[in-house]
């Protein structure tokens, strides 16, 4: 099966509309009404037919992920003019073109297509934020009768756990795993994220 079908999905994800050529684990939103047709999105997924080749890596590498087997999983490189190449082994190139506005995917030949989107709504989102100027914290947080509480720290120690034990105690998911962050002239606030856990 193709990850290109020829529709186009449209998407509110952490404050961005996001267009993209592959459905997304989260709720479609409707596309620009016919009067809006001109509306740009913020950002663009465009997804090649599985195997096509990306441009190559250019720039310097900023981070990896070590694997004991392959040697890595992970690259991200980060060219002079602003573009980006992030690698997942098994599941794609994305090439975040200059500006952050487009992102080329190129899927690996035999990808689960449920870990090219989580790909997508993850680490590659994030990535175009903070690209465009919205910080983000690793954590997962939750709203209480008493106020937002928020668990920050490296990848398994718990902090959707504890989000977890507070929403079965009443309380309300605000995010799991990736925090953006609102910045105005009264303060910084949390913003939602994904309605989805990662446990």
């Amino acid at each position: 099966m193709s990850v290109v079908t020829g529709e186009s999905w449209w998407y509110d994800v952490y404050g961005l509309r996001i267009r993209s050529d592959v459905r997304l684990p989260v709720r479609d939103t409707p596309p620009p009404a016919p009067h809006r047709a001109q509306t740009a999105p913020d950002v663009e997924y465009v997804v090649h037919e599985r195997g096509d080749l990306p441009p190559a890596a250019a720039g310097q590498l900023v981070a990896s992920q070590p694997c004991g087997l392959h040697g890595f999983d992970m690259l991200v490189h980060r060219g002079a003019g602003g573009e980006a190449w992030i690698w997942h082994r098994a599941v794609a190139t994305c090439h975040v073109l200059s500006g952050a506005r487009r992102v080329d995917v190129y899927p690996e030949p035999e990808v689960d297509e449920d870990l090219l989107r989580l790909l997508l709504v993850g680490q590659v989102a994030v990535f175009v934020l903070n690209q465009l100027g919205t910080p983000t914290l690793h954590a997962s947080a939750t709203v209480t009768e008493r106020g937002g509480v928020a668990f920050l720290g490296p990848k398994g120690q718990g902090k959707s756990t504890m989000v977890a034990a507070f929403i079965k105690r009443g309380a309300t998911l605000l995010t799991d795993d990736v925090l953006p962050l609102r910045i105005d002239g009264t303060g910084v606030y949390g913003s939602p994220s994904l309605p989805i856990m990662k446990l």
